[in-house]
């Protein structure tokens, strides 16, 4: 093993982009990041796309002042590039690996009206099991499908539909290859198996994509390449760095959390937020739902996600929070910290107050709404921000019941990252309303720590991921709930919010054909 060894991490984002020098101790030696000027384009409402060229240049701009800023005895110990994407984002090339349109991000919510005829016999078997809603709304999202109706002369070019990470490899290295830990979005990928569907297969009829546009895969820690002249030239990386497969940027923060089994849950508090577990056994998370190949293998990661999540705070800022809009603009803080203050004036359980986190609706919750109940004359916005964070943690927290019931297992703790973990009182009210002691590593960079790990273990640096995790990955707060919180949020739970969804079922149905008509 190389004494002093470094990993490089590069996390590509929906706001940002990092570039971070880990040890294998885990402490970061050297970072940079740039922040995008604009993260994606509206062309139409509900559309999000973006140039994948100006990814490429921020990642360019980005790791070019890493290392001209880092010193020589630091930039030749890095023994690893590793790489954590943003999911359910792809790029579509030609024969010649020429961009044929801007990329379509995973927040876009254009939908295609036709979609490839599906046999009678798969559509039938759907109806049976009570998922031929589900498959529809699928197939309507897949982002092919709506290249294909409404730029058919781009897709007949497309001879590449590569994931953000897939694309970076072969920047970086020549190879275009792609891991199982990228696979995560509108794609026919075998989760289980860790393989594309086969073209006409029953469960590829759920994401309709041709595989012959799809890349060859590997598994997480596999080296892809080796950073060219090129791309040394355009983005500072030394030559000759091994490029090792990496995964999603909430695969790799499940890692970087130190969630190796199940024993303990992954709390991400970001744009969607999250409750994953990690299973050495592939468990859906919910019947006929996938679980996510896992940052490391033989391992998957079972999911359940609050779409709009802590997007429900920009939601509240824009909409209720002029005052701590304005200290911002004055101040140069963040508006978040800002928002923390509401807490402290209004109690746990919000006075009654309770929502139900569904502003979008959910993969199998198609005619879901969101909703808010239990206004009274009292109520102020500080009660309503409380019941908006309190709120997505009801959303979890039955996920994760789901997920340990179609698991069969109990976590003794919930480890929390994310935007939303830097804040003490966000992570104490999760800490009370899950009952379970949280932990909060030891940095806010997650994803790059996770990538990292991959780095070291897929390099021989380490014999394990749980060599590595031992040694990488530290807790520097941890939280105890207090017992009379969880007993109030526990009948909160059990009492008002299990109830809700059944008993407003019947109207979201209502609204929801009234809006197809």
């Amino acid at each position: 093993m190389a004494k002093g060894a470094l990993a490089l991490s590069i996390d590509c984002g929906t706001q940002s982009i990092r570039a971070i020098v880990f040890d294998k101790e885990g402490s970061v030696v050297a970072s940079n990041s740039v922040k995008y000027v604009q993260p994606y384009t509206s062309p139409s409402n509900g559309w999000a796309e973006q140039d994948p060229m100006y990814w490429w240049s921020c990642l360019c701009v980005c790791t070019k002042h890493l290392f001209n800023d880092m010193d020589r005895s630091i930039s030749s110990r890095i023994c690893s590039v590793s790489i954590s994407t943003m999911r359910d984002t792809y790029i579509s090339l030609d024969s010649d690996m020429k961009i044929l349109r801007p990329s379509i991000i995973w927040l876009d919510q254009r939908i295609a009206a036709q979609c490839p005829s599906m046999p009678s016999v798969f559509d039938l078997i759907f109806r049976i099991v009570g998922m031929r809603d589900v498959i529809e709304e699928q197939r309507q999202v897949t982002k092919t499908c709506w290249i294909a109706e409404h730029q058919k002369e781009i897709y007949d070019r497309m001879s590449h539909f590569l994931s953000i990470g897939c694309w970076f490899n072969w920047k970086l290295t020549g190879m275009m290859v792609d891991s199982v830990g990228n696979q995560c979005g509108h794609i026919p990928f075998d989760y289980k198996k860790g393989v594309f569907r086969k073209n006409g297969s029953m469960m590829w009829q759920a994401t309709p994509v041709d595989t012959a546009l799809l890349p060859p895969l590997v598994q997480c820690g596999t080296e892809i390449g080796r950073i060219t002249s090129q791309a040394y030239e355009q983005t500072g990386i030394p030559e000759g760095i091994p490029v090792l497969a990496g995964a999603t940027d909430k695969g790799c923060e499940t890692l970087g959390c130190g969630v190796i089994d199940p024993d303990l849950a992954a709390i991400s508090f970001g744009t969607t937020a999250t409750v994953q577990l990690a299973m050495d056994r592939y468990v859906e998370p919910q019947k006929f739902m996938p679980a996510y190949q896992a940052a490391f293998p033989g391992h998957w990661n079972p999911e359940i996600q609050i779409y709009r999540g802590y997007w429900m705070v920009k939601w509240f800022a824009s909409n209720f929070g002029l005052e701590e809009r304005l200290e911002s603009e004055r101040t140069g803080l963040p508006v978040e910290p800002l928002l923390d203050r509401l807490l402290k004036q209004s109690p746990p359980g919000a006075d009654g107050l309770i929502l139900q986190p569904y502003w979008c609706p959910g993969l199998k919750l198609l005619e879901s709404k969101g909703t808010i109940m239990g206004f009274s004359d009292y109520h102020t916005r500080a009660h309503l921000y409380r019941a908006i964070l309190e709120g997505i943690n009801f959303g979890l927290l039955d996920g994760l019941h789901t997920m340990q019931s179609q698991s069969r297992t109990k976590a003794s703790g919930i480890c929390i990252s994310g935007g939303g973990s830097r804040s003490d009182d966000v992570c104490q009210m999760t800490c009370d309303m899950f009952g379970l002691t949280a932990y909060r590593c030891h940095t806010p960079e997650t994803s790059s720590l996770g990538a990292a790990i991959i780095g070291f273990v897929g390099s021989g640096e380490f014999a394990s991921y749980e060599e590595a995790v031992g040694q990488m990955v530290h807790y520097s707060t941890v939280f105890q709930p207090d017992s009379g919180r969880n007993e109030m949020y526990s009948r909160m739970y059990s009492d008002v919010y299990r109830k809700l969804y059944p008993r407003m079922k019947p109207l979201y149905k209502t609204m929801f054909r009234s809006q197809k008509r």
